[in-house]
């Protein structure tokens, strides 16, 4: 084995460690850097790695964060909702149990920031025989359930309802009012009030139903209605304090038929023609009528409209005159009919039958003597024509020829100054009219039961 020689001039051995130190780590020094001149990519890609997964850690804490928001929000406004239900829900108790009728009512109370729906409605339930309704009145109502429903303005709850019940007092009782068109169909959304304290107003259901529940059996009860254009079968718009019924421990039923007016214009004339028509007025005649079964309209130049007719399935029978009797007998060809449709018009002609006579004194015709008709059907309805006056024309000097409604008269003549009269019958019920012929004027004291 070798020996190691020492330097010349005795060099000192740590010098020569400390280089060969040097010597060996400067291999070492160049593959270190070299290797970090490799691994140079690497620092950016950990960095881009660091960033996602702080950014994905970030959004998770707000994630749970915002839920956990939301659904304390969530949660508050349900919350909010129940104790407005429960609001609603007293402030109905303390009504009047009549006022809660069918009661509906919409309102808008605002929290904060946020304006909660408050909906709250009342209807009346039997326990045995379920709903009480227009159809099924038998049975009074034995609770009065009163609802109230919030919803949630952000939209994030379903609403809150709470229902609850009211019983009514022994002696208290149900209306069922009904308002019907002509074919017996409801008049729907029609407002009726209760005439009476606490004057509640219920629109009509489809059925045309209005409920009114809980009322006073010591009180007469009526209602109040009316509708644009509407009438019942008298020809009325404006009901005011109808009466309708009310029993203690059961619903009971009034009906009223109401639906829209038709008119109808009606234009007299004569038969034969030519002649002038008389009359104030015109009837329109049916059987559905309440009472006398027919109305009367005025006539003016020969033409009445008859207006606010109710519209009934048959038809009506115009004619001149204002009693009962003065409608043309069933044989007659010339009958005014109309059948008056819901809103519609229509026109028709009526018929007058002539009335035609010559007045004479002493043989003579008597020019400008006065003429009077007096039915005679109808003590309760007397109708009175003229005077007319006779003509002063040859060779019908003497002569009148009048349109008179159907009907019996008495007539009655006298001569200029009432001093002289006579008197007679007529029967004016045929279609082409009446030849009364010759009425004579005498010296014999006045009829005061047929001229005026």
């Amino acid at each position: 084995m070798g020996r190691l020689k020492l330097p010349p001039g005795g060099t000192d051995i740590r010098h020569m460690g400390s280089s060969l130190i040097s010597a060996l780590q400067r291999p070492f020094e160049r593959l270190s850097k070299s290797r970090l001149a490799d691994e140079s990519g690497w620092l950016i890609v950990e960095i881009m790695i660091g960033s996602v997964v702080l950014v994905l850690g970030a959004l998770a804490i707000y994630n749970g964060l915002d839920g956990a928001s939301k659904t304390s929000g969530k949660n508050r406004n349900r919350t909010e909702a129940s104790i407005l239900a429960q609001q609603d829900q007293e402030r109905m108790r303390t009504m009047d149990a009549t006022a809660l009728s069918n009661y509906s009512r919409v309102a808008t109370v605002k929290v904060g920031n946020l304006s909660y729906v408050v909906t709250s409605k009342a209807s009346y339930v039997s326990d045995t025989s379920g709903a009480v309704s227009c159809t099924n009145s038998s049975t009074t109502a034995q609770y009065l359930k009163i609802s109230s429903s919030v919803a949630d303005p952000t939209s994030q709850n379903q609403p809150v309802v709470e229902d609850s019940l009211l019983s009514p007092k022994p002696a208290d009782g149900g209306a069922a009012v009904q308002i019907v068109d002509r074919n017996g169909a409801g008049v729907s959304n029609l407002p009726v009030t209760l005439a009476e304290p606490p004057s509640t107003t219920i629109n009509t259901d489809a059925q045309g139903c209005s409920l009114f529940g809980f009322l006073d059996s010591s009180t007469d009860y009526g209602v109040t209605f009316s509708k644009t254009g509407y009438v019942d079968p008298s020809g009325t718009n404006q009901f005011t304090d109808a009466p309708i019924t009310q029993v203690p421990g059961s619903t009971t039923l009034t009906q009223f038929q109401y639906d829209l007016a038709g008119t109808v214009t009606a234009n007299v004339v004569t038969s034969p023609t030519g002649k002038p028509v008389n009359g104030t007025k015109v009837s329109a005649f049916n059987s559905h009528i309440p009472g006398a079964q027919f109305r009367t309209f005025d006539l003016t130049s020969g033409s009445a409209t008859a207006n606010n007719l109710f519209p009934f399935t048959d038809p009506y029978t115009f004619y001149a005159g204002a009693c009962s009797v003065d409608k043309p007998p069933a044989t007659s060809t010339k009958i005014a009919t109309a059948t008056v449709a819901p809103g519609g018009s229509s026109t028709v002609t009526v018929t007058e039958p002539v009335v035609s006579l010559t007045v004479k004194r002493s043989g003579s015709p008597a020019a400008g003597a006065k003429v009077w008709f007096t039915s005679t059907d109808d003590p309760s309805c007397v109708e009175t024509y003229g005077p007319f006056v006779t003509s002063s024309t040859t060779p019908v000097s003497g002569a009148i020829a009048q349109g008179l409604p159907y009907g019996d008269y008495a007539v009655c003549g006298s001569t200029s100054g009432g001093a002289h009269w006579g008197s007679g019958d007529v029967d004016n019920t045929g279609d082409s009219g009446v030849n009364f012929g010759t009425l004579n004027i005498d010296n014999s004291s006045k009829d005061t039961t047929r001229c005026p």
